[in-house]
């Protein structure tokens, strides 16, 4: 019995182990882009970026705080203040280095179709294409983007958020 309960938990545990490798290694698909994780962007480099935080010209309060918590944490831990501007003064090309909050008119360059089915209320999506960086929330408040915006910061200078 002792014998029949082990090769079952070891058959489980096996099962187990062999679906999270699987479920690790999927590569992009044909027509879907590899994706570029956010830890590898570099944002500042020697106290300089040529980097822009870029709000929709009729942003929201979430979204505001949101860019102005990127400025402020990037600027903490590497001297370097990144300049905030709004979707109107900026061209979207490959190599922009622009990071989108929330619903600009350049989001559309980026994969952050979201719906409520996917995230819940306060998600966010980020998305790197190329060095450009995108973030977005499924809400309209501005929530999620703000949320995303702390995600981007804890990707990028490994920042987290305590409650007290």
């Amino acid at each position: 019995m002792k014998n029949t309960l082990k090769k079952m938990v070891s058959f489980f545990l096996l099962a187990s182990v062999l679906t999270a490798i699987a479920a690790c290694s999927k590569d992009a698909g044909e027509g879907e882009k590899p994706v570029q994780p956010v830890e590898k962007t570099v944002l500042v480099e020697e106290g300089k970026s040529d980097y822009k935080i870029v709000l929709p010209k009729a942003a929201n309060a979430n979204e505001i705080l949101a860019a102005q918590e990127l400025q402020n944490f990037i600027e903490l831990s590497s001297t370097c203040r990144l300049n905030i501007v709004e979707d109107d003064q900026v061209t979207y090309s490959d190599d922009a280095k622009l990071i989108s909050i929330g619903n600009t008119s350049i989001r559309d360059q980026f994969d952050l179709d979201v719906t409520l089915d996917e995230v819940n209320y306060t998600g966010y999506v980020i998305d790197v294409d190329g060095v450009n960086i995108g973030v977005s929330g499924v809400d309209n408040q501005g929530i999620g983007t703000l949320n995303g915006a702390y995600g981007l910061l804890r990707e990028l200078i490994e920042y987290e958020i305590y409650a007290i």
